[in-house]
């Protein structure tokens, strides 16, 4: 029995031929993109990448940007600098206004799409902020223009900053004043939708403060703040010396007419002060409150002490109410009494602090 055999053809029909050019060009575009892309993060491109974001910050914001290199990915997309130095234009022979180890910033594609003008978060270690004044009254902070006139703070635009070994510094060499506060943490997160900015600062290590060669250390500093389009507010702030410890809340609210509305409670020992010329010592419990725009604040305290000395009189379980009223110049004493001399003088009265000096008890 005989079979016919079949002929098997091999030829591709019309609709393979089609696809398998549409692949072949496909594979060639993302080859092409691919080497293009590559091409973006080879060294020339970094270092031309770096060289155009030191020319925009110096022309469009006055800013002078060192870094040892400029690393980034456009995958991520992130970039990070090294070994950075800050300073602004104009400011010649004075410090940078900052340094840091490494930033490291984080953004959304997008972010970048929209134009949001947004970073999703930055990273930074190492970070030294020094505000400078030399001995000729110049600074290193920047100089606003006279065209840009800015009525409130401006948050800063990143959902999520973390910075840890920051250390903050403010030097006054025409008052012979210093303060520096020891490395600590920056965390701050940033609502668009608001425009709320919550900021947390705290350092657990010894600081400084340094007035005419006087030295005063600094045990701890926290802060929890947060900055709004129509205010600022200190949501807590303790600060602590040896043997002595400030806490102080706040609020300012409208920028546009500063209103304050802020109180601090302290537990004083004197004695560290009397170096900086108080002539007291003995330790004091002292409370302030204040309330009122800039120009017409009102301002209440109390003060207590089991045994203070003054200018060298001593006096027994001290206590005062005082009110001072700052558009009027009025200090008004509601209650003093103070124990002395085996006894115990009360007083009250008020004084005016104008040009008028008039008194009244």
């Amino acid at each position: 029995m005989s079979q016919t055999p079949h002929h098997v053809s091999t030829d591709p029909s019309p609709g393979r031929n089609w696809r398998r050019k549409w692949v072949f060009v496909l594979g060639l575009a993302l080859l092409a993109a691919g080497s293009g892309f590559g091409l973006l993060h080879i060294p020339w491109a970094r270092q031309a990448a770096f060289t155009y974001l030191q020319t925009r910050l110096r022309e469009s914001h006055g800013i002078v940007l060192e870094a040892k290199n400029l690393d980034y990915n456009l995958l991520g997309p992130w970039f990070e600098l090294k070994q950075v130095s800050i300073r602004f234009l104009g400011k010649t022979g004075l410090p940078p206004i900052l340094k840091a180890d490494r930033i490291s910033v984080h953004l959304r594609h997008w972010d970048m799409i929209t134009g949001a003008g947004v970073a999703e978060g930055i990273s930074a270690d190492g970070l030294d902020l020094q505000w400078v004044i030399d001995k000729e009254g110049r600074n290193n902070l920047h100089e606003p223009s006279m065209s840009s006139h800015a009525s409130a703070l401006s948050a800063l635009p990143v959902r999520n900053l973390e910075i840890t070994h920051a250390t903050l510094s403010l030097t006054n060499e025409q008052a012979s004043f210093l303060v520096r506060l020891p490395p600590g943490f920056i965390h701050s997160e940033y609502r668009q939708e608001s425009g709320e900015q919550t900021v947390r600062y705290g350092t657990h290590q010894a600081g400084l403060i340094r007035w005419n060669g006087k030295e005063l250390p600094l045990d701890r500093l926290t802060l929890e703040s947060v900055l709004r389009p129509d205010g600022f507010e200190i949501v807590s702030m303790d600060l602590a010396f040896p043997n002595s410890r400030i806490q102080a809340r706040g609020r300012l609210n409208n920028f546009d007419t500063p209103r304050l509305n802020f109180s601090a409670s302290s537990d004083v020992d004197c004695e560290q002060l009397a170096q900086f010329g108080m002539p007291a010592s003995g330790k004091a419990k002292i409370s302030l409150d204040g309330e009122g725009t800039l120009g017409a604040l009102k301002l209440s305290g109390t003060v207590s002490s089991d045994r203070l000395t003054v200018a060298g009189l001593r006096s027994e379980a001290t206590t005062a109410r005082l009110e001072y009223d700052l558009e009027s110049q009025v200090l008004r004493i509601k209650q003093l009494s103070t124990g002395i001399f085996s006894g115990t003088a009360r007083a009250s009265g008020q004084i005016d602090t104008g040009n008028d000096g008039t008194d009244s008890a």
